[in-house]
């Protein structure tokens, strides 16, 4: 990664308003580890949806996807026995604007 990228951890919206009802409690990385995007559908056809507009870029390990450019602007899918665990993006924070429009309509 370099130094003008920046990582982000994507959560489910949805999961997160039904897990932490009271928005006072924070979120700590056990509880964050522990959502799983696959008990969502909606959520997982809806970024499937976004990732066709980005081009499918090379995993060096079965378990992971990455849709874009790992030097640019890329989303990776992590799977755990075949459900979705994890989705992190990676911004060009020196063209961030297109990509960021894009992952907020996930």
């Amino acid at each position: 990664m370099a130094i003008w990228q920046v990582t982000f951890t994507l959560l489910p919206r949805e999961l997160i308003a039904l897990r932490y009802e009271d928005q006072t409690e924070s979120l700590d990385v056990n509880s964050v580890e522990s959502l799983e995007w696959a008990t969502i559908p909606e959520i997982v056809a809806s970024l499937q949806t976004e990732l066709r507009l980005l081009q499918r870029g090379e995993s060096w390990d079965e378990s992971l996807q990455v849709w874009g450019e790992l030097e640019s602007n890329c989303i990776t899918l992590f799977y755990e026995s075949g459900k979705l665990i994890e989705v992190q993006a990676r911004v060009d924070m020196n063209r961030p604007e297109p990509f960021l429009n894009r992952l907020l309509k996930i």
